[in-house]
């Protein structure tokens, strides 16, 4: 073929590897059900994607971080109500203990039990999860109350970030529900161990102390337990934010990347018949050969 003949041929074979493309795209349109399938279909729209996702990738890890919390400070919670039961069936038993009628065998069965309350008291404030102790802060794998029933404190509180800018603690401190060792704070077990004593060795004075004190005791983790019921309103509150973006994200991700498959199958259509027409008004004998030949 000589090189006019060629070059009259080029123009309709660039035309028709177009149309063959459109098909093409058109096709994988069809079958994928998506518009955006790499970045060069729509460079915008890629942008697009890719911020999207990596919001889809930030909300996710938020969520884990929220549901971690608000696991850990129900849990808290539920071990505080337990323990506020525990407290006031102690200080039944010290008032019990505080009867002039009973006997000295008498007050050594109460002073037993409320050394088994005591163990219950000290099993729940060192209740662990996998994360690890409830109470323990950033102590994590080390109890919080010892074998001396002395409180490890920490003022390192385990914090999540719930969602954007917003962080909070996903658990309280032990020396904020059971005393840090100053007069700031009510020393729950020493109070605990104190009324036991005071019963054992038939102590009025040093009971009517402890059964005040215990009082004070339980208020302070009455409001330790209100104090994680704010820190599990904001988990809660974040978790519903995080809800409504989870539901709505994945939704406005398909509408830049998904095609319409009505509008696609049309194009699939068009560019079929374009492309037989195409070929049909080309296939044209020009100086003895046709297109088809060049192609």
């Amino acid at each position: 073929m000589r090189i006019t003949e060629r070059n009259r041929f080029e123009s309709p074979k660039r035309h028709l590897d177009a149309l063959r493309q459109q098909m093409a795209d058109a096709s994988a349109e069809v079958s994928t059900g998506l518009r955006v399938r790499k970045p060069s279909d729509d460079p915008m729209a890629a942008r697009r994607v890719q911020d999207l996702d990596q919001r889809i990738a930030r909300l996710e890890a938020h969520q884990r971080a929220a549901e971690r919390a608000d696991g850990r400070l129900r849990s808290t919670d539920g071990v505080l109500d337990e323990i506020v039961a525990l407290m006031d069936k102690a200080k039944a038993l010290g008032l019990e203990g505080a009867n002039d009628s009973i006997n000295d065998q008498d007050a050594a069965l109460i002073a037993e039990e409320l050394t088994s309350l005591i163990a219950q008291i000290q099993d729940l404030a060192n209740t662990k999860d996998s994360d690890g102790y409830l109470f323990a802060g950033a102590l994590g794998d080390t109890a919080p109350i010892d074998d001396a029933l002395a409180v490890r404190t920490d003022d390192r509180a385990l914090m999540v970030e719930a969602s954007e800018g917003i962080r909070v603690p996903t658990g309280l401190l032990a020396a904020e529900v059971f005393g840090d060792g100053t007069p700031a704070t009510t020393q729950v077990f020493d109070t605990l161990v104190a009324m036991r004593d005071a019963v054992a060795a038939r102590d009025q004075a040093g009971l009517d102390t402890a059964l005040g004190a215990m009082d004070d005791a339980t208020e302070q983790i009455i409001e330790a337990r209100g104090t994680a019921g704010v820190h599990l309103g904001r988990v809660t509150g974040a978790l519903s934010i995080l809800d409504r973006l989870s539901a709505n994200l994945p939704i406005e991700r398909a509408e830049v990347v998904e095609a319409d498959l009505v509008e696609a199958i049309n194009a699939l259509s068009r560019a079929e018949s374009m492309f037989e027409a195409s070929l049909a008004a080309t296939g044209r004998t020009v100086g003895g050969q046709t297109l088809l030949d060049y192609l």
